[in-house]
């Protein structure tokens, strides 16, 4: 199971809060800003198996920040998406928008332009992927 989250930004604020594309990421995932006691490297240790983001020109002067959370499979935390808006909105205050996504794969899910209408078949013998 996966969160997916999405943080709509100007651009501006984009670049004046984060010099690099990376910085988003390393704040929120690696920092030791603490939320609820908390920091945020032991929440996301402890509760995401997997973190994946894409950046996202919507306009000229506006962007989208894609964050991908998969769930650990012995979580069963109802406060989880109340606690990741919290260290979101932590960094930066703007609207966050949440989504549940059932996938084993974050492929389909980050890139669903490329799995549409195509299939992928294995070569067992040689272990090598075939696209068609």
């Amino acid at each position: 199971m996966w969160f997916r989250t999405r943080v709509k930004l100007s651009l501006p604020t984009y670049t004046s809060l984060f010099k690099r594309n990376n910085s988003f990421y390393r704040r929120l995932i690696h920092s030791a800003r603490k939320v609820g006691g908390v920091s945020n490297r032991r929440f996301f240790k402890d509760n995401f198996q997997q973190v994946s983001y894409r950046v996202d020109w919507i306009s000229d002067n506006e962007i989208q920040v894609v964050f991908y959370f998969q769930i650990s499979k012995n979580i069963s935390n109802n406060n989880l998406p109340v606690s990741l808006k919290t260290r979101l909105k932590s960094i930066v205050f703007t609207q966050v928008e949440f989504e549940m996504v059932k996938s084993d794969s974050i492929l389909p899910i980050i890139y669903p332009q490329l799995f549409n209408n195509r299939t992928i078949k294995t070569n067992n013998e040689k272990n090598d992927f075939n696209r068609i």
